[in-house]
């Protein structure tokens, strides 16, 4: 009966073990996983078409609101 209680709560304390190793804050390892090397962005490009678009784009306000608008969101080249 005794040897079966302690291998009862061994094998409990290797569960318990295992828990809280699963829990553990994993934020150190994030880190030593980064690349050495700079990552490349790949550029996003926008195409106006002005002659579909002639009312929209025909004031310059209405040129720059948009313009602003795709620097906002992340527009590299238009065309």
């Amino acid at each position: 009966m005794g040897r079966s209680v302690i291998r009862l709560l061994g094998l409990f304390g290797v569960v318990l073990a295992c828990i809280f190793q699963a829990c553990q804050d994993k934020s150190e390892s994030v880190s030593e996983t980064e690349p050495d090397h700079p990552v490349i962005q790949k550029p996003k490009y926008l195409w106006f078409d002005a002659s579909a678009n002639f009312q929209r784009f025909s004031y310059i306000d209405s040129i720059q609101y948009y313009l602003d608008k795709c620097l906002e969101i992340g527009i590299t080249d238009l065309y």
